[in-house]
């Protein structure tokens, strides 16, 4: 026992006090994340709209989310990721109380926009931000600090919110919008004394290696082939949310309240053991681990078909949670890895936007195939896995072979060309 508590010490040890206080801001503001879970619920039923235009309002979220994400790294390069955050948490809160006004459709749909616009432009400020204050050689385990911060707060608001929403949905709207303002006050006071004067890196900290790090994104085509594979993974994965609880309920005879169990199980799991992960694997290849993570995220639904029952689909939810856990902090400090400061935000930006695509297209590209054969559709998840594992063991084969191969293999490589973190 004495030995596990050490490891999960070394774990933790060694971040940044500032990115705990990060991690801070982001577990208070995902804790208030009521809105998004029942907003289809308050659109069909509520305002009583029906099932397709609750559909048409998602699809409003999500293309928010992509515009959201892609803004939001370039106004990080010339603003600063810091005042992106604050202003973000400031506008989404707005988004929110304006929300519970709205009783039409177009003025609904309108403000479902802006408010995703504004809060997914958080996402990839927040990213830069990380890597700003940590060295690369902590930009693993910085990164799953946060998306440990982000699923204890959707382990809390989402279920206060169900509770919430059989009285009223006003307190949805209206807590989700406090605990944005909460977060900025609490982003402001303890982030604030530490916030640099200067909105961007001076051009003597900038990176000046060249190659493939000073490239703006569009240009890189790694970057590009990397965010491909990203996309398409993307897409297996977030059949979570649309034919995953379907399949589950139709053909394994599950209830709502066990498909539930399976997704906080998945919650457990990651806080759980996450962090301790990513220190045990902490000098390995972080681009193979991100090929196996991306493969075992799209075999969990792949192995759908060969079984029945609760126990089994507990099986496939640890399969594809283990692969989550391997792949999702290697690609944001990959991100990291292969870009500059001058470049960062906007790197972020992409790689956030290409999630976000994945979000929005992933669901609706799964249903229509899903409608077609419901056993026969998740052999896809398979096909998917084994091809963009191929693909990112190319990607890192063609990392040791490029002329910029220091920059490629900085993930890889802790330390190899690193910059001291700024103590902001």
């Amino acid at each position: 026992m004495h030995r596990i508590l050490h490891q999960y010490r070394a774990a933790f040890s060694g971040l940044p006090r500032e990115i705990w206080y990060l991690s801070v801001v982001m577990l208070v503001n995902r804790a208030g994340s009521m809105v998004m879970p029942f907003l289809s619920l308050y659109v069909s039923q509520q305002l009583e709209m029906g099932d397709v235009a609750a559909g048409l309002i998602m699809t409003f979220w999500g293309l928010g989310s992509c515009f959201g994400s892609f803004l939001g790294g370039a106004l990080a390069d010339r603003l600063g990721p810091f005042r992106v955050q604050i202003g973000s948490l400031f506008f989404n809160a707005l988004g929110f109380m304006l929300l519970s006004q709205m009783t039409s459709f177009w003025g609904l749909a309108i403000t479902v926009f802006l408010t995703s616009l504004a809060a997914d432009s958080f996402r990839p400020a927040n990213g830069a931000s990380i890597t700003m204050l940590t060295p690369p050689e902590l930009h693993k385990r910085a990164f799953a600090l946060n998306r440990l911060a982000i699923n204890l707060g959707f382990t809390v608001g989402p279920t206060v919110g169900g509770f919430l929403a059989a009285y009223s949905f006003q307190f949805l709207f209206w807590i989700d919008a406090l605990t944005c303002l909460i977060a900025a006050g609490v982003f402001a006071w303890l982030l604030g004394p530490h916030l640099p004067d200067h909105t961007r890196a001076p051009a003597d900290e900038a990176d000046s290696n060249g190659g493939t790090a000073d490239r703006w994104p569009w240009a890189n085509g790694p970057f590009l082939f990397f965010l491909l594979l990203t996309f398409a993974t993307f897409c297996v994965f977030f059949q979570l949310i649309s034919t995953f609880p379907l399949f589950l309920h139709k053909q394994y005879l599950l209830s709502p309240q066990l498909i539930g169990v399976l997704f906080a199980m998945n919650t457990i799991v990651v806080v759980a053991f996450e962090m301790i992960l990513i220190h045990w694997l902490d000098q390995r290849n972080a681009m193979r681990l991100i090929a196996w993570g991306s493969l075992l995220m799209c075999l969990g639904f792949g192995m759908l078909p060969f079984g029945f029952g609760f126990w089994y689909a507990l099986l496939t939810v640890m399969v594809w949670t283990v692969g989550e856990m391997l792949a999702m902090p290697q690609m944001l400090a990959y991100v990291a890895s292969v870009s500059s400061r001058r470049t960062r935000s906007m790197y972020m930006g992409f790689q956030t936007t290409c999630v976000a695509i994945a979000l929005m297209l992933g669901p609706l590209i799964g249903t229509m195939l899903y409608a077609q054969d419901p056993i026969g559709f998740w052999h896809w998840g398979t096909v998917v896995g084994v091809v963009v594992w191929a693909g990112y063991y190319l990607l890192d084969w063609f990392g040791t072979r490029s002329p910029d191969r220091e920059l490629l293999a900085a993930v890889n490589e802790p330390g190899v060309g690193s910059e001291a973190a700024p103590r902001l």
